[in-house]
């Protein structure tokens, strides 16, 4: 499932916050936070937008809990 990550750390560009988009095993928003919270931390393969606007896998991420702010699932 894809899900986008709002992490509690400043953008690249400056911003007060951080956003990634992720596609993980979980089988659901419930599932995922499970998950995170159980082992502190996330390992998800980070997604990055195309020329052509679709989401292609680059590398895999590991996030810790304690940065994560706010998770959504994404179609």
């Amino acid at each position: 499932m894809r899900f986008q990550i709002i992490l509690n750390m400043p953008s690249h560009r400056g911003g007060p916050v951080h956003s990634i988009f992720v596609e993980h095993e979980a089988k659901s928003l419930e599932d995922l936070m499970n998950r995170m919270e159980r082992d502190g931390y996330l390992v998800a393969t980070e997604l990055y937008k195309g020329e052509d606007g679709d989401m292609a896998p680059h590398h895999e991420i590991g996030i810790t809990a304690s940065t994560v702010g706010k998770v959504k699932y994404v179609d």
